[in-house]
């Protein structure tokens, strides 16, 4: 009588494999579909659009909404490495590879910084917040002193317990205590 142990094994290998594969493609149905973010703000929400053609460090773009229209976008919720401070190429790294030379749509909040430049959410034509991706992937902090937005915290939680980009450090600088460093420190 003919064993049918092998064969059964290959079958379940087979199917083990399938499943497996199955669970790495994206599956689109009416849930998933990226949806354009602007067309879930409706209109009572700002946005411009544009593309990002200068990274000027972690936190802040520019967009070029025109032939000659630059604006200056601070990004909202968040606060990454000024320039000099630990990490703060990895951030401006992350954001280049995240939006340079891309068009967005950016939710624009209706305060300025003290710079006065616009202060908004950036999205990717896919959906994707790219300030919530700066600090999901460890390269800027949520900025609390300004936002109580509870997912940006969850995010830096989830960057810090598995120690990324920044996070890698067993303690890192905030950027705003680095900057009153920088500040108190005498002039040689």
């Amino acid at each position: 009588m003919k064993s049918y142990v092998p064969t059964l094994l290959g079958l379940l290998l087979i199917v083990g494999i399938f499943f497996l594969l199955r669970s790495m493609v994206p599956r689109y149905d009416n849930r998933n579909v990226p949806v354009d973010p602007r067309e879930r703000w409706g209109p009572e929400v700002s946005s411009i659009e544009g593309k990002v053609v200068k990274i000027k460090d972690g936190d802040s773009v520019v967009l070029l909404k025109g032939e000659d229209d630059f604006t200056v976008i601070r990004l909202q919720h968040i606060d990454a490495p000024e320039n000099g401070q630990p990490f703060s190429e990895e951030a401006w790294k992350h954001l280049s590879k995240l939006c340079r030379n891309k068009e967005v749509a950016v939710k624009v909040s209706d305060e300025q910084d003290r710079y006065n430049r616009m202060i908004g959410e950036i999205y990717l034509p896919n959906g994707t917040n790219v300030n919530k991706e700066m600090v999901r992937a460890g390269y800027a902090w949520h900025f609390a002193k300004y936002s109580n937005d509870q997912e940006y915290t969850d995010l830096q939680d989830y960057a810090k317990q598995r120690r990324k980009g920044l996070w890698a450090e067993v303690n890192p600088i905030p950027p705003h205590e680095w900057r009153e460093s920088q500040e108190t420190k005498p002039v040689q």
